[in-house]
């Protein structure tokens, strides 16, 4: 008996369910995010723009300090040390440089404004403020001094020489300085601004106040006016003199930082330290050299005479108000303007 063939079994039926996006079968791509691009040619305006600002920083700290170095003796003792602040200058966004650069080439970054003069708001007092620096500066004088020094244990005389500096209050040729520029001085010159010098005479001191007061024969001189009343912090001042006795009528601007301060700076002289007190502190450049000189506002009135600098620190110039010095000017019957 033959078999019959049987017919395949039909396949086997398995419920069906539809595969879903999301599914762990069919995983859901993930949502691709749109890619930003620069415009073109950014990459070269952003390196210009940071090579211009590493130049920047370079400059600055190749610039930032400097050894000082004089002929005067006066210094801050008791200074405390201070870090120099870092300069920073503001420059335009790269985006914003690229944006407006009409083709990818060098773009330059925004100049960086030098501060300017402390009542400098505009062209008018700009132009106001160089004309008093022009008139101060010939009121402003060099004092050189020869003097012999004691040392050693036999107390052997050597001659020494200095310099500081010092402002014409009389037309008649009345000068004051401080104190400690001309003690122990054996011979006193004058240097004018002109450049003519002149042998002086000191007719009064004062060691409390470190002021003294000088007189050359000279008429028909620039004289400063001197300033009433206490000087304020916040004031705009200027300094002038002869720093490190190297630089005649240099002028350093700042403000008054502080008033009635009191330190203690070393006498070269009498080799010990002594307390100076009710001083001025300003933040202008003040160096040795420029003792004696005097710190002017904004309108070239004296309102001090420099004193002392901290050696090791920044922004630290002291200098005894000029008050001190009335008395002398009176007893001298000099006639100033006030």
């Amino acid at each position: 008996m033959s078999e019959i063939p049987l017919p395949p079994p039909p396949p086997a039926v398995h419920p069906v369910h539809p595969v879903l996006p999301g599914s762990p079968v069919h995983p859901s791509p993930a949502p691709r995010r749109p890619r930003r691009r620069l415009p073109r040619g950014t990459g070269t305006v952003l390196t210009a723009v940071m090579a211009a600002a590493l130049a920047t920083s370079a400059t600055l700290a190749l610039t930032g300090g400097a050894t000082r170095q004089g002929a005067d003796t006066a210094t801050a003792a008791n200074a405390l040390a201070v870090s120099p602040a870092a300069t920073s200058g503001g420059a335009a966004s790269p985006a914003a440089a690229a944006s407006a650069a009409p083709a990818p080439s060098a773009v330059a970054p925004a100049a960086t404004s030098a501060p300017s003069a402390p009542t400098a708001a505009s062209s008018g007092s700009a132009t106001s403020l160089t004309s008093v620096i022009a008139r101060a500066r010939k009121s402003v004088v060099t004092v050189n001094v020869q003097g012999v020094a004691a040392f050693g244990r036999g107390g052997f005389g050597v001659q020494t020489s200095g310099s500081g500096s010092g402002v014409i209050v009389s037309s008649n040729g009345y000068i004051l300085t401080a104190q400690h520029v001309v003690e122990g001085a054996t011979s006193v010159t004058v240097t004018l601004e002109d450049g003519s010098t002149h042998d002086a005479t000191v007719v009064a001191t004062s060691s409390t106040d470190d002021v003294a007061l000088l007189k050359i024969s000279a008429t028909g001189l620039t004289a400063a006016p001197i300033a009433s009343g206490k000087p304020v912090v916040g004031t705009a001042v200027l300094v002038l003199g002869n720093p490190l006795g190297q630089y005649p009528d240099s002028v350093s601007t700042g403000i008054i930082s502080g008033t009635d301060r009191s330190i203690q700076v070393a006498d070269m002289t009498s080799q010990t330290e002594v307390t100076r007190t009710g001083l001025v502190q300003t933040d202008a450049a003040v160096n040795e050299g420029n003792s004696g000189g005097p710190l002017m506002d904004t309108q070239g009135r004296v309102l001090a005479l420099v004193t002392a600098t901290a050696t090791n620190a920044e922004g630290l110039g002291f200098a005894t108000p000029v008050s001190a010095a009335v008395p002398l000017l009176t007893r001298a019957g000099v006639s100033y303007t006030a």
